[in-house]
Parts: C-alpha cells; sequence; structure tokens
C-alpha cells in the first residue's frame, strides 16, 4: 500500500512524463486504488493507459477508480482484469464510462458481473445482454461501441 502511494506521488509531482503505466499482478488492495485514484484525479496526471489487471482492487477501489474518471482527461485505457470486483463496483464503473470523455477501453474480464451491474451496463449504455448473461469476460470499446461478452451460465 505504501509503495503504491510513493509511487503515485512519484509520478504526479515529479514524472508527468508517463502516459503507460502496468501495475498488473502486483496485489494491489482497495486502499492501493484509491492511491492511483488520487493520482488520476490529479490535473497534471498524464497516464493514458493503465494496466491494473490481477490485483485486488474490489468494488472499494472500482468505486475509488470510478469516481477520479469523473475528473481525468487523460486515460483512454482501463484494465481492471481479474480484480475482483463486484456489482457496486462495476456499477460506479459504468457510471464513470458512460461520462468520461477520453476512456475509450475498459477491460473487465474475470469480474462478478451480478444482476444489478449487467442491468445497469444495458440501461445506462443499451448495449444488449445475451442470454445466459455474462461472467464478466468483456472489452468495451467506445470508438466503435463494441460489447463482445464470452457468454457462460451465471451459475
Amino acid at each position: 500500500e505504501y509503495g503504491t502511494m510513493w509511487l503515485m506521488e512519484y509520478i504526479t509531482d515529479w514524472n508527468q512524463s508517463i502516459t503507460s503505466l502496468d501495475l498488473s499482478s502486483n496485489e494491489i488492495p482497495a486502499d492501493g486504488a484509491k492511491h492511483i485514484a488520487k493520482m488520476l484525479s490529479n490535473p497534471k496526471c498524464n497516464i493514458t493507459d493503465l494496466n491494473l489487471s490481477s490485483n485486488r482492487i474490489t468494488s472499494e477501489g472500482a468505486e475509488a477508480l470510478a469516481k477520479s474518471l469523473e475528473t481525468n482527461t487523460s486515460l483512454a485505457t482501463l484494465d481492471l482484469s481479474y480484480a475482483t470486483i463486484t456489482d457496486d463496483g462495476l456499477v460506479a464503473l459504468c457510471d464513470a464510462f458512460s461520462s468520461n470523455k477520453t476512456l475509450q477501453t475498459l477491460l473487465l474480464s474475470g469480474n462478478k458481473f451480478g444482476l444489478k451491474a449487467r442491468k445497469s451496463w444495458q440501461e445506462r449504455l443499451g448495449w444488449p445482454i445475451k442470454e445466459g448473461g455474462i461472467d464478466g469476460s468483456c472489452t468495451l470499446n467506445i470508438e466503435t461501441l463494441d460489447f463482445i461478452p464470452l457468454i457462460a451460465p451465471l451459475f
């Protein structure tokens, strides 16, 4: 957690030339995601590509990241695959994704799309949820409005 905090402060305060950051598979917890969200909220942030896949972000961390997307104007790609995010975090990300003007790709494979999250994505963005549901294995690309789910039973 402290490592994440220090890295985010360094990027924000001293190295704004970084545009791509891969922090995948670092066991970053929700508190670490909050530090990342703080960096993303900073107007000095120039990160366009952020990979947080295979971490322990959880819904609490996803909600913080979603809030940061309300003001972030640089991020184009966010990978949150296999980040142990459940419904509340996925709903918050849906809200952020639908209102953010720069985020083009949001990767959410391997998270737990329950009924609440699936309905939220369908209602807010108008993308169909196919019969049988999805397991969170999807790629969303706002440029082409692709919604490519891998079909799997809910149970």
